[in-house]
């Protein structure tokens, strides 16, 4: 991957897995989840007038992303099913009055867009946009608006799921949304924290892919 953001944000001494389509012929099956190493060297071939650095990892296969941590990650006991061909035919952005089921079962978590619709169109006009989470903790119904924590909500004033699954391994999906714009993509992590008390998932990390021209 073609990098030129600031260099000293992406630190390949973490602990960094991929995460890759255990069969891309097959949508909806599990995703396979590696330990790779991270390696940053400067591009031979720029597009761009600054600095700029090629991000790679040991394996040929191209991840779908990559999840640089702190501490190890129990990926050998983790079944994350692949939902991208659900996203694909449900389309990634929340129109107000729309409900996205995130997790199934007795406890459905879920995620809902409000607010209203100003004038129609492929972009419309939204007037009072959130997303609210909603779902169940220590036995008790939890509402969470996370669109301030979004910070940017994109070129059509909404954020888009990119990716969402349980990675924890404690039944809660964390969320990545991006917030797309002509120039950059903006992308958001939500975490869940099973000692924060009020709150189903929270804010872990962001970071912003340019286009490098």
């Amino acid at each position: 991957y073609n990098y030129c953001g600031d260099i000293k944000k992406l630190n390949p001494g973490l602990l960094w897995y991929g995460f890759y389509p255990e069969d891309e012929e097959q949508p909806d099956g599990f995703y396979q989840i590696r330990p790779v190493e991270l390696e940053i060297v400067m591009s031979k071939y720029t597009v761009g007038n600054g600095l700029e650095f090629d991000v790679s990892t040991n394996s040929e296969e191209r991840s779908i992303f990559l999840l640089g941590l702190d501490h190890p990650l129990e990926y050998k006991e983790l079944a994350i099913r692949d939902k991208s061909e659900q996203l694909r035919n449900q389309q990634r952005k929340l129109f107000p009055g729309q409900e996205y089921i995130l997790l199934e079962g007795t406890k459905p978590v879920k995620l809902a867009a409000t607010g209203s619709v100003e004038s129609t169109g492929p972009c419309p006009d939204l007037k009072d946009y959130k997303l609210i989470l909603s779902g169940e903790k220590y036995f008790l119904p939890i509402k969470q608006d996370i669109t301030a924590e979004l910070g940017s909500a994109g070129k059509c004033g909404m954020p888009e799921i990119y990716w969402y699954g349980d990675f924890t391994g404690d039944g809660m999906p964390e969320i990545i949304f991006v917030s797309v714009y002509d120039e950059i993509n903006r992308f958001t992590l939500f975490i869940s924290d099973p000692k924060a008390d009020n709150v189903l998932l929270k804010k872990h990390a962001e970071w912003v892919i340019d286009k490098c021209y």
